[in-house]
């Protein structure tokens, strides 16, 4: 999967575009004003979306003020434990999803080996589809946030 963004000097957002294989997508999605873009093309899927920071941001911190929770798991508990840490800490430390998707990731990624994909986005605008290993599928809540860990 790759992605890739620009700006837009006077408006302050940025455009993404994600284009990746059906079973090997991830990546986080806010769409500003409806402006969202997704077509599959056989086991190609191509996403153009436009990401406001700021508002991720205020998100963000919105979402701290909420209980996690763990909404679906296919991973020994104490993964999800410490999945559930790692995601407080990046939540306080960054200011957009794109980067606590790659935070929490590299975390999984040191921690428990392997490759490892995260998706961060808000319920009313994620939608997707990925195969997983068994036993590496974890979802966790903070409110309308969602976080999804899997291996493929």
């Amino acid at each position: 999967a790759g992605g890739g963004g620009g700006g837009c000097g006077s408006c302050g957002s940025v455009w993404q575009c994600v284009v990746g294989v059906h079973t090997h997508v991830g990546f986080s999605v806010i769409s500003a004003n409806g402006a969202f873009f997704s077509a599959i093309f056989g086991d190609v899927v191509v996403t153009v979306f436009q990401a406001p920071h700021e508002e991720q941001s205020e998100i963000l911190a919105t979402a701290l003020l909420q209980e996690p929770a763990v909404k679906n798991s296919t991973v020994p508990e104490h993964l999800e434990r410490s999945a559930v840490e790692s995601a407080v800490a990046a939540l306080r430390l960054h200011q957009n999803f794109t980067s606590v998707a790659q935070a929490l990731r590299e975390d999984l990624q040191r921690i428990y080996g392997g490759v490892w994909q995260c998706i961060v986005g808000l319920d009313a605008f994620l939608g997707f589809h990925v195969s997983f290993l068994a036993g590496a599928l974890l979802q966790i809540s903070f409110g309308d946030l969602r976080l999804f860990f899997f291996r493929g």
